[in-house]
């Protein structure tokens, strides 16, 4: 995630081990610095959780893969502090299960979570409210997503897109659009024209007037490269 021209990035696997380093990457020098935290434990080390940053300059982890379990625990790190602490929601019992591959955006001063695999695979979806330390579990109405993991989100305006992804049984390539005030999903019908094949472990940002998906796997890895025209509701290849 970045936070004032910074890219952070957490743990992950190595092809031997999960890590649980910690680097930023200065966009203006062109550097990368291995951050060592002040007096504070770090996260375990761990791959598939998600990273996310609010605007008081927070990192949060949640969640993910330690090798041996999934998990469920929620980490911060102030960026100006330079230390690590356990989040403990007031509610944690209200939280996702443990698991790993989810997805994890913010908006407004909560972060949400959809899908991954706890033993399963997944189609809940959760917010957690920073300020109050509570979770909320979103309850499924009207169109909703199918269960899946190593989904892609992104945040424009006041929604969340959401493309693709694995139900366990094949990837992927269904479009959703998630409204943050009705908390309502809706499925975008975009049947016709060049739609990205079905994938997942694939990244989707946000640019402009635009959303931009990059590589995953479809079965074999991708390198292939996706821009979406929000307002004209048009993929095309990049």
């Amino acid at each position: 995630m970045t936070v004032d021209n910074m890219f952070y990035i957490f743990g992950g696997y190595d092809g031997t081990n999960r890590r649980n380093d910690f680097f930023r990457f200065n966009f203006r020098t062109n550097t990368w610095t291995e951050i060592f935290p002040a007096d504070s434990e770090p996260p375990s080390a761990r791959d598939r959780h998600t990273a996310v940053a609010d605007s008081n300059k927070n990192i949060y982890i949640f969640a993910g893969y330690d090798g041996f379990n999934r998990v469920e625990d929620f980490y911060k790190f102030n960026i100006d502090e330079g230390k690590w602490s356990r989040v403990l929601a007031m509610n944690s019992e209200a939280g996702p299960s443990p698991r790993h591959s989810h997805t994890a955006v913010v908006y407004n001063g909560n972060m949400y979570v959809f899908g991954g695999y706890d033993g399963h695979y997944r189609a809940d979806m959760f917010k957690f409210n920073f300020q109050r330390r509570v979770w909320k579990e979103i309850h499924r109405e009207g169109m909703w997503p199918k269960s899946r993991y190593r989904t892609a989100t992104t945040v424009m305006g006041h929604n969340m897109y959401m493309f693709g992804g694995h139900d366990g049984a094949r990837q992927l390539n269904d479009f959703f659009i998630f409204d943050f005030g009705t908390e309502n999903w809706t499925l975008l019908d975009l049947s016709g024209q060049l739609i990205p094949s079905p994938r997942d472990s694939h990244v989707l940002v946000t640019h402009g007037n635009s959303i931009y998906l990059f590589g995953g796997c479809t079965g074999n890895p991708r390198s292939d490269f996706y821009r979406f025209n929000v307002e004209k509701k048009i993929w095309c290849a990049v």
